[in-house]
Order: structure tokens, then sequence, then C-alpha cells
């Protein structure tokens, strides 16, 4: 096999590989943007949750978990909006770098919204992460992952 030929099938392995798995629950929302006129609310949601009706304090306490890859980034970005008929409006965001938490354990953070008013509450825990190299050089993945999901 060339070089070239390992390093192609090494770079799809690694692809392929997540080290981590990480914990996200959105608890609430504080003081979030009011998009909705009549009411002077919002209808505020992010992807991976339900929409919370006419409130700028919405409780989720929703879960999701997402593998994590070591070529990857490492940040994590969080786009509330609003829910409305024809087009949902931008409320803000937040980005969180993930390789500055420690790992193994649960981390509490209200994150102020970026572009937008408001700030978020999540719990993030990210856990299960063991490489090591093998003859080639590449990283693969081996260890611990606590009943991880894909998401889906």
């Amino acid at each position: 096999m060339t070089r070239d030929r390992v390093q192609d099938v090494n770079k799809r392995l690694k692809s392929q590989i997540w080290s981590s798995v990480v914990t996200i629950v959105l608890v609430e929302g504080k003081n979030l943007l009011p998009c909705d006129p009549e009411t002077g609310t919002s209808d505020p949601y992010v992807k991976f949750s339900r929409v919370v009706w006419r409130s700028l304090n919405p409780r989720w306490l929703e879960q999701l978990d997402l593998h994590l890859y070591d070529d990857g980034d490492q940040q994590l970005e969080i786009t509330v909006w609003d829910k409305d008929r024809s087009r949902d409006d931008f409320i803000g965001r937040c980005v969180i770098n993930l390789a500055q938490l420690e790992r193994e354990r649960t981390h509490s953070i209200w994150q102020e919204l970026e572009d937008g008013a408001g700030s978020l509450h999540l719990l993030l825990t990210i856990s299960g992460y063991h490489c090591l190299r093998n003859h080639i050089g590449s990283h693969y993945v081996r260890g611990k992952h606590k009943g991880a999901t894909d998401g889906r």
C-alpha cells in the first residue's frame, strides 16, 4: 500500500471515530429577547428542544448527547430561535470552547447570548476519552462510553 493510500485510509477512519460523548442539558433561559410585539414575549427553542410558548424565561430541562471528534472543532454553538408561523426569528447564540472544560465532570454554566439578549443555563459533561497510536501513527479510540447515543 502506498503512503498516500495509507494516509487516505487513516483520514477516513479518523473522521468516523469519536473520542468522547458530550452530554448537554439545556436547563433554562433568562431575559431572552422579546420577538413577538403583540405579547412582548418570545416562543423560544433551540434545535434539539421543544418550543416554550410566550416566555422570556423558558425552562426546558432537555438533554442531548453528541459525539466529539478529536480532529474536529471543539466549539459548541447553541442558537436560540423564536418560533413563528412564517419565518423563525433569531434570539441569540452562545459559543462554548469544550477544549477548556475538565473531562468526567459536570459543569453548570450560565452563558450570555451573543448578537441578542439574555443567557442560557447549561449542564455540560464530557466523558469517555482514550486514544492509542497504532503502528502507522493514526489514533484509534478505545475505552469507556457510558450509555452514549449519537442524538438521533
